[in-house]
């Protein structure tokens, strides 16, 4: 079961792909949630195939972010009369 960050109240949590993913992609969500863990106020457990999947995510992300900046440049360029 999911819970929001927000809502999490224990001391310890298995950190899986999308807690990362969200502060690495500038979702505001996660940050106070590491700054918990950088206090100590949280301990986080994780595994190897959690980076695994987060590399994977993040290159996914990187190619949908250049496709959209490719694809509205194109449509630009089609647009324009010269």
């Amino acid at each position: 079961m999911a819970i929001a960050l927000s809502s999490f109240t224990g001391n310890a949590i298995y950190v899986d792909t999308m807690i990362p993913y969200m502060l690495l992609r500038g979702i505001a969500e996660a940050q106070p949630f590491f700054e918990c863990l950088e206090r100590g106020e949280v301990l986080a457990y994780t595994s190897v195939l959690t980076f695994d999947e987060l590399g994977y995510r993040l290159i996914l992300a990187l190619i949908k972010d250049i496709t959209r900046v490719l694809l509205s440049n194109s449509y630009a360029i089609k647009k324009r009369k010269c």
